[in-house]
């Protein structure tokens, strides 16, 4: 005899259970609920029951606590849930795959530990990346898993502007994020922190990542693929530089006072100042970052910068000295080579 809630049930007893059976049991404890459960078991018997919890109860153990997300994005909580209340269970370290270029890990509730691992697809492929912290992430801190420790990437109370994004670099095709929960000083006192952040990652050569690569001065080819195919191309100087001890990344503020080429930036600035299209020259400062690595100075004279948008913020890829830059289009335009109409 069984029992199944308010009914008690003459059920006949089966010997063996087949392996099918078994999966099936699990897709119906995980997506249709406890009411099949229960005449799924009133049809099998005491030998179903017996074998397959002792399965599904190993299965939960192994793989509770490693989550795919959804190859961009990964949203989940640090609380297990019970009957749709929060039960304060601890969940201890929960790893998340992720594959892309540009996404975003949203942790409600942290509690424990999360190790985010990403990759750019099954390339394969070396990356420099950023993250940017929402301006309202509390009840955690980013590290990066570096040789032997961890690396403190973002903390809310390190000082710094949540503004700002925290660079790293791939090692062997991959990087692993740990986000590690602020330790609670009631134990039944669960406040609704969200620790949330996007992430941005731009390939590299494989195997052959050089921290200074990116301080290299653009070559003509470079340069005229930098001009057609970024976000921001701006004519101007530099009015400052600022620069953070815990950060690896510079800060340029460029005086502009001619775009160049027309940009989702130059859009969302004609929008903004009810201005023409047609009148490109402005008067505005524009923040743009490049790693510190490359010790950027404040220089005279006014240079064109070529800058690719990641998060809200816009980071640099070429600065050619204007009267350079002037001459290459000049003598493109003669070989009729370009990618795109140049412009100076």
């Amino acid at each position: 005899m069984l029992n199944f809630g308010n009914k008690i049930m003459k059920v006949e007893f089966s010997s063996e259970v087949n392996p099918t059976i078994i999966l099936y049991f699990i897709f119906i404890k995980k997506f249709l609920g406890t009411a099949l459960i229960s005449e799924f078991l009133y049809t099998k018997g005491k030998a179903a029951l017996l074998k397959i919890f002792i399965f599904v109860s190993v299965f939960n153990i192994c793989f509770a606590h490693i989550e795919m997300g959804e190859q961009c994005d990964w949203t989940g909580s640090g609380l297990e849930m019970s009957g749709g209340k929060w039960t304060g269970e601890l969940r201890g370290i929960t790893s998340v795959y992720l594959r892309c270029f540009q996404g975003r890990v949203s942790w409600v509730y942290p509690r424990g530990g999360l190790r985010v691992l990403l990759r750019l697809g099954s390339t394969g492929k070396d990356f420099t990346g950023c993250l940017k912290v929402n301006p309202s992430f509390a009840g955690a801190r980013i590290f990066t898993e570096e040789k032997k420790m961890l690396k403190e990437l973002y903390s809310p109370n390190d000082g710094f502007s949540v503004k700002l994004s925290r660079c790293f670099h791939s090692r062997d095709g991959q990087v692993a994020l740990y986000v590690e929960a602020a330790a609670l000083s009631s134990a039944t006192f669960f406040p609704k922190y969200l620790a949330e952040f996007s992430y941005d990652l731009e390939s590299v050569s494989p195997n052959s990542y050089d921290p200074q690569e990116k301080c290299k001065p653009c070559g003509p080819e470079e340069l005229m693929r930098a001009f057609c195919t970024n976000d921001l191309v701006v004519n101007g100087f530099i009015e400052a530089i600022h620069q953070e001890d815990n950060l690896d990344e510079s800060e340029i503020i460029v005086r502009a006072d001619r775009f160049l080429k027309y940009s989702s930036f130059e859009m969302e600035y004609v929008t903004k100042n009810d201005i023409s299209n047609g009148k490109n020259n402005i008067d505005l400062s524009i923040s743009i970052m490049t790693p510190k690595i490359c010790q950027p100075k404040p220089g005279s004279g006014r240079f064109v910068f070529m800058a690719r948008k990641r998060f809200d913020e816009y980071s640099l890829v070429c600065a050619p000295r204007w009267d350079d830059w002037k001459q290459l289009v000049l003598d493109e335009k003669q070989k009729g080579n370009s990618h795109c109409v140049l412009n100076y």
